[in-house]
């Protein structure tokens, strides 16, 4: 096997990892940025998961709090949680994201991770990682996001340190919180959902849990003391147009129901202009739901048109535009013109 199992680095980015989930044949899921630990998550929809990157270090595992937690006898683990060993450093990106995705049995897996589910559910955590490693649609999705090299710099040296990032998941399940970190020897229970919370709504227990991991996340942040300011964080949601839309078509039904209410009211009757306020409430905040769908359809398209060029290969077009400035002459004032911008 070649170095890295021949899984390349991809880019953490929301647009990368919404079009590489789709690309696996996963229906209905979106990722979303988090510029802020503050972030209000009710804001967000569903929340599957939270996908975190930090700089990776060789102490860390064996001095973090999170390793005296992971001492859990299997006995206090559920059985049905999908945990698997890292076995591939590049494969990590994706890693975070199927732990998220293959703990959920609300999201629609689609065939291929469907099956694989099925494969891997009964194995060890190691073997887990070795059929991750192993699988070749998997692992050509998450290729297909191989950031193009301009240019191979032959001087630098193969032994020189480079800054190793980490991705880790949260997730809610069985009224606890854990963390999934293919380093460790197992998942990480953080917390349990406390159980006033458990008992109350969906999105109480949502807004429940994510606080839970956040403040795991702000502990690790806090470890490197100001030292690293390089971090990210991203959720993996469902679709916000389904909820969109969904909520759209409870509106359509209510229009229809308050018109019909409407005509056979006699002209003038007390109730005929509660009836027309609560009409233009109702058509208001449709409008404003048509408008978050089309800022969607926007932010996805836009992250169709990045994705293409981060895969694009340039690098034979640079070349002939270089050529051609050179045989007009015009090469050396173009590079003092870049050099000065």
């Amino acid at each position: 096997m070649e170095e890295h199992g021949n899984w390349c680095l991809i880019e953490s980015d929301p647009g990368v990892f919404t079009e590489l989930i789709s690309n696996m044949g996963v229906q209905g899921i979106q990722v979303e940025e988090l510029w802020s630990l503050d972030t209000d998550f009710s804001e967000l929809g569903t929340v599957y998961g939270i996908i975190f990157l930090f700089k990776w270090e060789a102490n860390q595992s064996s001095n973090s709090s999170d390793s005296q937690r992971n001492n859990l006898s299997n006995n206090d683990l559920p059985e049905d949680l999908i945990f698997m060993k890292q076995i591939v450093n590049n494969a990590c990106a994706t890693q975070a994201i199927l732990s998220i995705l293959l703990n959920n049995n609300e999201i629609n897996l689609g065939p291929e991770l469907d099956n694989f589910k099925d494969f891997i559910k009964s194995l060890t955590p190691e073997l887990r990682g070795m059929v991750l490693s192993n699988s070749e649609t998997i692992r050509s999705v998450h290729n297909s996001f191989a950031r193009q090299a301009l240019i191979i710099n032959e001087s630098v040296s193969s032994n020189e340190s480079e800054d190793l990032f980490h991705f880790v998941s949260y997730i809610p399940f069985n009224n606890s919180v854990y963390k999934l970190d293919g380093l460790q020897h197992g998942p990480i229970r953080i917390n349990d959902i406390p159980e006033s919370h458990t008992k109350n709504s969906g999105k109480a227990r949502e807004l429940e849990w994510s606080e839970v991991a956040i403040e795991n996340i702000k502990q690790v942040i806090n470890n490197f003391k100001d030292k690293e300011i390089r971090f990210n964080l991203m959720a993996i949601t469902k679709d916000r147009r389904i909820g969109y839309n969904t909520r759209i078509d409870q509106i359509k039904n209510d229009l229809k129901l308050l018109q019909k209410k409407l005509e056979s009211l006699k002209l003038g009757e007390d109730d005929t202009e509660s009836i027309e306020k609560n009409i233009n409430i109702l058509i208001s905040e449709k409008n404003e739901l048509q408008n978050q769908i089309n800022y969607q359809n926007e932010k996805l398209h836009s992250y169709s048109i990045e994705n293409a060029r981060r895969k694009h290969n340039f690098v034979p077009m640079i070349k002939m535009l270089a050529e051609a400035l050179a045989k007009s002459g015009n090469l050396e004032n173009a590079i003092k013109k870049a050099r000065k911008s």
